[in-house]
């Protein structure tokens, strides 16, 4: 089987390492100098669940991996030391003896610190308004049944739009909230895919409206477990309404009226149903196309209120205290996270490829075969 390279940019990145090690002594020889009485490292059960995780990518397995990077809140440096960790492992344990699957298992491990740095988007907690009015070069939908609620300046898409598609056998259903306002009266359950014509294509900034439609039903993860945007795979925190990051508002005439929540504050502390997440992203052309991907088990639908698609470059409708603003996702800001952790891990996941001699290494690696010249085949006498 072939290896296939991951979408990630880390190899770009890692491509001088890769290539210098192919001209450096065998890993082999280095082991021999150590000599075979050598103990093989002790790992923790938790480093062997994720170990485990990203040799077999399963779900229980990822779930795993991503625990180990974050454990304790980790912040950027220790999960990039940790990821780093886990790839010498891998290469120290020697539990994984074909090539290919070898470098799945890095890129998974790299993958997953990537995700947890800078690469997934976490729902924040949303105070609905019944007075905003989108501004000009804003495009605003609102989802929901056809003789439903419509929000002021907001499109109607409904369970029959052709911008929408369905997942799953149950289709495209149109759902009103009884006791809800505005954007969170209705919304549109088991949406799959959304197209969505731009004004210009550049960098925009898309907010995905959601609600908290309460414990016992089928929504529990309103956005699916990752959304696939320009074909780049998002993934979505898991957490429940009511660990959402705290708290964003669409801005009223001008007004800003964003603050952060202390639970503890009586009356502050009462939680809003509506949900949102935010991505900024590069469109390169003139049809933005976005795919909820759904756990594998079990049969969790999506739920949308609204959506709202703003230029990047200029003043968000968004009110965003410090603590929401670090919830939104950016392209930018993954390709730095790739591109930083991609040089920090770059020599020890060359080293993981087993002894199959240089054209395999490069095969492998997706890497041109070194050219040397002249001078340096020579050999000095």
């Amino acid at each position: 089987m072939a290896y296939t390279k991951p979408a990630g940019l880390w190899r770009a990145f890692a491509a001088p390492f890769f290539a210098g090690l192919l001209l450096a002594a065998p890993l082999g020889a280095q082991e021999a100098e150590e000599g075979p009485g050598t103990e093989a490292p002790v790992i923790s059960e938790a480093e062997r669940n994720a170990l485990l995780g990203a040799a077999t990518g399963t779900e229980d397995g990822l779930k795993a991996l991503n625990a180990l990077l974050t454990e304790g809140g980790a912040g950027t440096e220790e999960i990039t030391s940790r990821a780093k960790g886990l790839l010498q492992q891998l290469k120290e344990a020697g539990f994984i003896e074909d090539a290919t699957a070898v470098m799945t298992a890095a890129d998974r491990i790299i993958e997953a610190a990537v995700s947890n740095v800078g690469g997934g988007a976490k729902v924040v907690e949303f105070a609905p308004s019944t007075r905003f009015v989108p501004p000009e070069g804003v495009i605003a939908l609102d989802f929901g049944p056809a003789d439903g609620h419509l929000a002021e300046g907001f499109e109607r898409v409904t369970n029959q739009d052709a911008r929408v598609e369905a997942g799953g056998q149950g289709g495209l259903q149109a759902i009103r909230r009884p006791g809800q306002d505005g954007l969170q009266s209705d919304g549109l359950l088991g949406v799959n895919k959304l197209k969505v014509k731009m004004t210009k294509s550049g960098r925009w900034r898309i907010i995905l409206m959601t609600e908290a439609v309460g414990e016992g039903g089928s929504v529990t993860a309103p956005f699916g477990a990752s959304i696939i945007v320009n074909g780049v795979e998002i993934p979505i925190s898991a957490a429940l309404p009511d660990d959402w990051v705290r708290v964003a508002r669409l801005k009223e005439g001008g007004d800003s009226s964003a603050e952060i929540f202390n639970p503890g504050d009586g009356a502050s502390s009462a939680r809003f149903a509506g949900g949102i997440i935010i991505l900024e992203v590069n469109v390169p052309g003139n049809v933005l196309e976005i795919a909820f991907k759904a756990k594998a088990n079990g049969n969790n639908q999506t739920y949308l209120t609204g959506a709202i698609f703003e230029p990047a470059d200029q003043e968000s409708i968004l009110d965003l205290p410090p603590e929401a603003e670090e919830a939104v996702y950016s392209d930018e800001r993954r390709l730095q996270a790739e591109a930083d952790i991609g040089l920090k891990v770059a020599k020890v996941v060359a080293e993981l490829v087993p002894e199959a001699g240089e054209k395999k290494k490069l095969e492998i690696l997706d890497l041109p075969e070194p050219v040397l010249e002249d001078e340096q085949l020579a050999s000095p006498s």
